[in-house]
């Protein structure tokens, strides 16, 4: 097996709970946890829209979803990162992670790029974003994933084999936001 990226194991959580497993090799888990995730949701919009349901569960069920989302993010980074080698995970920490720059621009604008060294371009992002959100919420949508895109390649050590699947997220981020 090859090395594994832990935060784009991680990133790829956010779209869908058991991405992340699935690309760090750990297929059944993967599909078994889109099959949780999928089932805790129809559970509880059954029990909250259907007649004959209850909507105090179906409501119950909504933390629990919460709590899963989040140890999945955990789970996903804990298990691309326990397969890599001591070399990798040594080269991977010696200077700042780019995924993790992206994960971070994609929790909040600009964050990624403080936690590079960007001050400047992340306080532009910051106001760019606001300024967006504010006026046109389409522009927002397609600019706020290409700032998460230039954390990744503004970090000072990215991978350039991995340019073209960070732009491939931001693509993603993009019809995810304009779908939503």
């Amino acid at each position: 097996m090859s090395n594994r990226e832990p935060w784009l194991a991680t990133i790829l959580s956010t779209f869908l709970p058991g991405l992340g497993q699935i690309y760090s090799y750990k297929k059944v888990k993967g599909l078994l946890l889109i099959f949780l995730y999928f089932s805790l949701q129809i559970i509880a919009f059954w029990h909250i829209f259907s007649s004959t349901g209850n909507i105090l569960i179906g409501l119950s069920f909504f933390p629990f979803i919460f709590i899963f989302l989040i140890w999945n993010l955990f789970d996903a980074f804990s298990y691309a990162k326990s397969n890599n080698s001591i070399d990798f995970e040594d080269s991977r920490k010696a200077t700042k992670d780019p995924w993790l720059a992206m994960f971070l621009s994609r929790i909040f604008f600009g964050i990624g790029h403080f936690y590079i060294g960007k001050w400047l371009f992340g306080i532009f992002a910051v106001i760019l974003t606001i300024i967006c959100s504010s006026t046109s919420p389409f522009i927002a949508a397609i600019i706020s994933p290409y700032i998460a895109y230039l954390a990744y390649t503004f970090a000072p050590n990215h991978r350039e084999r991995s340019k073209n699947i960070a732009f491939a997220i931001a693509l993603i981020m993009v019809i995810l936001n304009l779908s939503s």
